[in-house]
């Protein structure tokens, strides 16, 4: 991959991990939690990791069709 899809790639996962944050701002706004810190950690790992590799995949499919 070259250094503008590196690039996408990890834009992508930001904007996973943005979500990630929004749907704990709002999680916690309807039901306080203990460790807020934990909580945001566990959502926006996944949700940056499955957008960076979602993003991947997807450019590596759309070079093979």
């Amino acid at each position: 991959m070259s250094n503008h899809s590196w690039f996408r790639a990890i834009l992508s996962g930001l904007i996973g991990a943005l979500i990630g944050v929004i749907f704990i701002a709002v999680a916690n706004l309807v039901s306080p939690v203990a460790n807020l810190a934990q909580t945001l950690v566990i959502v926006c790992v996944p949700a940056f990791l499955s957008a960076l590799v979602g993003h991947i995949v997807g450019s590596r499919q759309k070079k093979a069709a």
